[in-house]
């Protein structure tokens, strides 16, 4: 990982854990929002972080729930909560030195891809693009028309008929840039 800048990350009121890798001159960063506590820290995500920085783009890998709220069924389908902490995140991106004004994408996965759409639909001008996989696009359908950041919306091949209907019905109310693709295998976490 040469030229690539890793640091572990405490974001918010709750010091969400995150860790944050940044290539030399980043094209962009993309905050990868999930409600599991510990996702910071899986191998999965540590690819996903990889790949991306192989397209010079950096990643921070957030959890947006503490250990002890992520056992708790209703912060996690609290979608204004993980907004809001996923919009503390966008924040002290802004304000870290050298990121100022690169790009951010987000990447949502379950309930943290309804948290990625309602921050781009509230902050437009801070979200340049969406990745939502198997995204419950449902719980925030009154604020679809309102996400001008291109969005993709991945649904795994394994997904429910319901997440796949909600992810339809979500490409007939967004107006930006967007596309439905449904990916071969298991699970898209």
């Amino acid at each position: 990982a040469t030229g690539v800048q890793r640091e572990m990350v405490r974001i918010g009121g709750q010091a969400l854990p995150g860790i944050l890798e940044v290539p030399e001159q980043p094209l962009g960063i993309v905050v990868f929002a999930n409600e599991v506590a510990g996702s910071h820290l899986s191998t999965l995500n540590a690819g996903r972080a990889k790949v991306w920085r192989s397209f010079g783009l950096g990643a921070l890998l957030l959890d947006l729930l503490t250990e002890q709220e992520a056992q708790d069924r209703r912060a996690v389908l609290g979608i204004p909560l993980l907004g809001a902490r996923l919009a503390d995140a966008l924040d002290w991106l802004e304000r870290r030195d050298g990121l100022h004004g690169i790009p951010v994408g987000l990447f949502g996965v379950g309930t943290g891809a309804a948290a990625a759409l309602l921050v781009a639909a509230r902050q437009a001008q801070s979200v340049a693009a969406v990745v939502c996989s198997n995204g419950r696009t449902d719980f925030v359908d009154a604020y679809l028309p309102r996400v001008r950041a291109p969005t993709l919306l991945l649904v795994s091949s394994q997904a429910d008929a319901t997440l796949e209907s909600v992810n339809r019905a979500a490409m007939a109310v967004l107006t930006c840039k967007k596309r439905l693709e449904t990916v071969p295998g298991a699970g898209a976490r």
